[in-house]
């Protein structure tokens, strides 16, 4: 498994941290976070004038002076977009592996949740919050899970629960896709979510086999595959067939 470098989280500790942001910056254009208190967190700011970046943390005693300052520079003081999950099953765990038993809340349940503390502005046990939070609540889709009608059934529910958006597997089977969208449309809900498909380059054909057989909810079709044993050697070739279902 390979490992990339998606961000940089930096604390405002001592020292000057402009100049370490700017150092930074200076290396890298990957997202920064910028962690501490707004008065430590504004030379960072000024050294990102023009970037949209997160800072962290806001507490119930210092998130005035940090709003003003998201304010001020256009920054990201939270996250809006929630997607909610439960996970896949323990057996799907290496060892040692969880117990089966123990399940705290699903991702419908969640949703729940969350709507709840938005519109309403309550939390689970019935107090009242102060500030309601305003998200974006979605919830993973699995167009190839099991049936699609079954499949469809569940989304339904996240859906009712106050999911906004999906987000899928991966799909390399636009045909199969099409047959779950018709399902969700059969319920009246295609048109009350987003729906991100999840799509991505293989890298080669041992990958794509493995993820056919052992990742949850992911399906490659065998024509696919066998292209992809054909191409094997030839790059361009291979970039084509993973291009082809969208074309």
């Amino acid at each position: 498994m390979d490992f990339v470098v998606d961000g940089f989280a930096m604390e405002a500790d001592s020292g000057d941290f402009g100049a370490a942001v700017k150092a930074v910056r200076g290396a890298t254009d990957r997202p920064l976070i910028l962690i501490g208190e707004a008065a430590t967190l504004e030379p960072g700011l000024q050294a990102c004038s023009g970037e949209t970046v997160l800072i962290h943390a806001a507490t119930d005693s210092n998130w005035e002076a940090m709003a003003d300052l998201a304010a001020k520079y256009k920054a990201a003081l939270g996250v809006r977009n929630i997607l909610c999950l439960s996970g896949d099953s323990m057996k799907m765990a290496p060892d040692p592996k969880g117990r089966m038993d123990v399940i705290d809340i699903d991702s419908i349940q969640m949703l729940w949740i969350l709507r709840k503390m938005r519109d309403e502005g309550k939390y689970l046990d019935g107090r009242n919050i102060k500030f309601p939070p305003k998200y974006f609540p979605g919830a993973a889709a699995s167009p190839f899970a099991s049936k699609p009608k079954f499949q469809a059934l569940r989304e339904h529910k996240k859906v009712n629960a106050g999911a906004q958006f999906f987000q899928t597997n991966l799909v390399y089977d636009a045909d199969g896709l099409e047959i779950w969208l018709n399902e969700i449309a059969r319920r009246g809900i295609l048109d009350k979510v987003y729906i991100l498909i999840g799509i991505t380059p293989i890298k080669n054909c041992k990958i794509a086999r493995y993820m056919n057989d052992t990742v949850p909810g992911v399906f490659i079709p065998d024509k696919l595959i066998k292209r992809m044993e054909d191409a094997e050697t030839r790059a361009t070739p291979k970039r084509k067939a993973c291009r082809s279902p969208w074309n």
